[in-house]
């Protein structure tokens, strides 16, 4: 009986997998006009804004489905690497981004008049940084001291057909290529109704002029409005995803994918040109849900490929890769879905619990929330419950290296405390550095709601964090008794391409005083990371064997003499090993001895006359 069903189990996957393999995903070519323009310094005085803004969220794929009630109460048993919170287990802090700090901070503002706010900001080269949440966006100087300009975000579109009351899910973007800025943010939620707006700055002064077109969100025809949208720019293109909900059921109908010539914008054409994808199939053979655009995390070209990421609304344990082939005006650009067998991964058991109210906050929705792209690699981040930190929210961070379709994962979480909603960029001022920066929030029964900051370095090793803002007082809109509070729904993040050190941005939500959300904007630094020691002629450094059983073999072979030093760490950060050698000009072999550590993973790190090289892991077996 029991090889029968894993037989019948098998098969049914194999099915479902050869299902979306079958599947082909359409594309289809449009436009959309210029509808209005702006100069941010010229508009007038906003008018108050007294209304109550509650953007209903819609039913998830799955969500009423009575296996997904089953699916989400097993925790993945999970074979990641685990990252204690306040243990402080498994924490090292030892890469030049390691010691980061917080430097200009800002209150944006309290979010009195609605639920939830939708953090999202973008800051140029030029330190201009423009944040925006629901129904409000803000522009301030590299200081964050200084706040430029504050409005309405319909006084910011300038558009009479657009009200403030119909306005949600702000995303806001900087374009370092082309050095502007690009905003998207929806109206409406029916069919007849929906839009999908697109600002273009035309210069690189965000207070300056700006160009705004109008999409109808409709976009497949099937009485459909358009939600929460994710936003990526390419050296040619804008990328906008997003999922599509009947109307007025509110169920889920398939998520689209927009690639925009963003030149039309930046030029301010009469007409942006664009092509959408739609007929998008998960690796489980489902509709896919929440595809998230990798933004680019360095200077470095991206494009015309592009990459995105999406995870299943219900509990499994595939994650799909998607990507787009060629420009949006090239017919034979092809979309290519790839998926990975992770850990299981499920929607959080319950919603979050805060101090001193029973009011929950609400986490129980699965999806990618945040991508980006840099050297080859898709990293990504979501939440799960697991059995290590229980049935609270985890962070799940993965790295997905393009080319070889491997996959690294860990999680960071505490028991009792729920982690959500994070956001993720590449934190340092070298574009070949794999170092991340993750955003996220938290809270839970001895904790108001706060927002924290972590590193992982190039060994998918994480810092101990660093709280951002401390939550005041618990949150509670009044909703209705049994009604969960809105949290998130996104948190925002960027870089600052420019910096010579290590500075990314995130702006975030917490418990403010009066029961409300509270936005705190902050700048995020670390001392400048340095590239090692170029090796010049034939000179080389490579260690051997790894595995090894006592020994380990330094192979060096150096144009010059030099100190060269060797320092082994547990995964703890626990120095346990040193020694430095004078080698002298040529080609030798230092061999080290171990027979005093315990079996187990190390990093090891060689310098050569103090200058630090590439850290890398090995792994000691037993004698």
């Amino acid at each position: 009986m029991f090889i029968r069903r894993v037989c019948l189990s098998f098969l049914l996957f194999a099915s479902l997998v050869s299902f979306a393999q079958n599947k082909k995903p359409v594309s289809h070519l449009a436009s959309a006009p210029l509808t209005s323009s702006c100069v941010v310094a010229n508009l007038p005085p906003d008018q108050a804004d007294t209304m109550f803004h509650y953007h209903q969220e819609p039913i998830e794929p799955g969500e009423r489905d009575p296996r997904f009630l089953f699916h989400k109460r097993h925790l993945p048993n999970n074979t990641w690497s685990n990252y204690f919170e306040v243990k402080n287990t498994n924490t090292l802090n030892k890469t030049n981004s390691g010691n980061f700090q917080l430097g200009a901070q800002a209150k944006f503002g309290i979010y009195i008049n609605g639920t939830p706010p939708d953090n999202t900001m973008a800051i140029s080269n030029a330190g201009k940084v423009v944040a925006s949440i629901n129904v409000r966006i803000g522009f301030y100087d590299s200081t964050a001291a200084t706040l430029k300009a504050q409005m309405n975000i319909a006084s910011f579109l300038n558009d009479a057909t657009l009200t403030q009351a119909n306005l949600f899910d702000p995303r806001v973007i900087y374009d370092p290529k082309a050095d502007r800025y690009i905003y998207v943010v929806l109206s409406g939620s029916t069919d007849a109704t929906t839009k999908v707006v697109i600002g273009f700055s035309q210069t690189n002064d965000p207070i300056g002029a700006w160009k705004f077109y109008t999409l109808a969100g409709n976009f497949d025809g099937s009485q459909s409005w358009f939600d929460y949208p994710n936003i990526a720019v390419t050296d040619k293109e804008l990328i906008i995803t997003g999922n599509l909900f009947y109307s007025p059921s509110n169920t889920f109908n398939q998520a689209v994918i927009l690639q925009i010539n963003k030149a039309d914008g930046y030029n301010a054409a009469t007409t942006l040109q664009y092509k959408f994808w739609d007929n998008i199939y998960d690796a489980i053979g489902q509709g896919a849900f929440t595809l998230v655009p990798a933004i680019n995390g360095t200077l470095q070209s991206y494009g015309p490929n592009f990459y995105l990421v999406s995870i299943s609304s219900q509990s499994t344990s595939r994650i799909s890769f998607y990507e787009i082939t060629n420009l949006w005006n090239i017919a034979s650009s092809q979309l290519i879905l790839k998926s990975i067998n992770a850990d299981q991964y499920s929607t959080p058991i319950y919603d979050a619990q805060q101090k001193g109210s029973s009011k929950r906050l609400d986490i129980k929705k699965n999806r990618i929330r945040s991508a980006y792209y840099a050297n080859g690699i898709l990293h990504y981040a979501f939440i799960t419950p697991t059995n290590t930190f229980g049935s609270v929210s985890a962070i799940a961070y993965g790295r997905y290296d393009i080319a070889t379709a491997s996959v690294r994962h860990m999680y960071i979480g505490e028991t009792g405390n729920n982690f959500a909603f994070p956001a993720i960029m590449h934190f340092s001022n070298l574009d070949s550095k794999n170092i991340s920066l993750l955003t996220y929030v938290a809270s839970n029964i001895s904790i108001y709601p706060e927002i924290r900051t972590v590193t992982i370095d190039e060994n998918m090793i994480p810092s101990a964090s660093i709280q951002v803002k401390s939550g005041v007082n618990f949150v509670d809109y009044n909703l209705g008794a049994g009604v969960s509070e809105r949290w998130g729904d996104y948190t925002g993040i960027a870089r600052r391409y420019s910096s010579g050190r290590p500075e990314t941005w995130i702006f975030g939500c917490y418990g403010e005083s009066n029961n409300k959300w509270g936005n705190y904007l902050a700048q995020v630094t670390a001392e400048s990371d340095v590239l090692p020691p170029t090796l010049s002629g034939t000179d080389s450094i490579y260690l051997v064997p790894n595995p090894c059983l006592r020994y380990l073999e330094l192979h060096v072979s150096t144009a010059d003499s030099a100190y060269f030093g060797a320092k082994i760490y547990t995964m703890k950060d626990q120095l346990v090993f040193e020694d430095k050698t004078l080698i002298p000009t040529g080609k030798h072999l230092k061999t080290y001895d171990l027979i005093g550590l315990s079996p187990a993973e190390y990093i090891i790190r060689i310098s050569k006359n103090d200058s630090e090289f590439k850290p890398s892991k090995f792994i000691l077996l037993g004698k």
